[in-house]
């Protein structure tokens, strides 16, 4: 628990890699 890359991969669970950062930037791109 301690280690972060196992905190990364339970919340990735593997339904929503790292990929879902740069995609919260679109959606806030769009809006803007």
């Amino acid at each position: 628990m301690a280690k972060p890359g196992r905190r990364v991969k339970k919340a990735n669970h593997g339904a929503r890699p790292a990929c879902s950062r740069p995609r919260k930037q679109r959606r806030q791109k769009i809006k803007t």
